[in-house]
């Protein structure tokens, strides 16, 4: 599990997950973040272009999908292995509202974004993990941005969508 201490970003781990659901109950509350729409235009124009005239928020094409935070989490929640299936070492463009850009333990800039309205780790987040000459662009994010990226996806682990060789669009 990940979470914002203050200005730090800490990971719990365990072989078990009993402990983790525990430890997520102690985490402090906060607000609940606000749903934002999603800006079709903004994705269509950073979308690479393909050979059909038309595109939409969720179609796939050889350069990658489009989707949001909140539908890839979704995906997740309802079947792992078929979400793997449509998403897992695919390149994909999404957007959402980031709860945090910092450096991961290895000093790898990253941003996480928490399901929309949800302040519980638990209920899901997606991590994105950049090349550390992207560092200066993704900490100048702040909590609450709408932010484009694009990403390889990893897979779900524990609660985390995981992406890697993330890129700001």
């Amino acid at each position: 599990v990940l979470y914002k201490d203050g200005v730090y970003l800490r990971q719990i781990t365990s072989y078990h997950q009993q402990p983790l659901l525990n430890f997520e109950g102690l985490l402090r509350n906060a607000p609940p973040a606000q749903a934002v729409a999603l800006n079709e235009a903004e994705l269509k124009s950073a979308a690479p272009k393909s050979n059909s005239s038309t595109t939409n928020s969720n179609s796939s094409s050889k350069n990658g999908s489009y989707t949001t935070v909140l539908q890839l989490l979704d995906d997740y929640k309802k079947d792992d292995a078929a979400a793997d299936k449509k998403y897992k070492d695919k390149t994909i463009i999404f957007t959402g509202t980031a709860e945090f850009a910092d450096k991961d333990k290895a000093g790898k800039p990253m941003v996480g974004f928490l399901r929309p309205g949800s302040t519980k780790p638990a209920d899901g987040m997606v991590v994105c993990t950049f090349d550390k000459s992207q560092e200066a662009a993704v900490l100048k994010i702040k909590k609450g941005d709408t932010v484009l990226l694009s990403g390889k996806v990893f897979g779900n682990i524990l609660f985390s969508v995981m992406l890697e060789d993330c890129k700001k669009l």
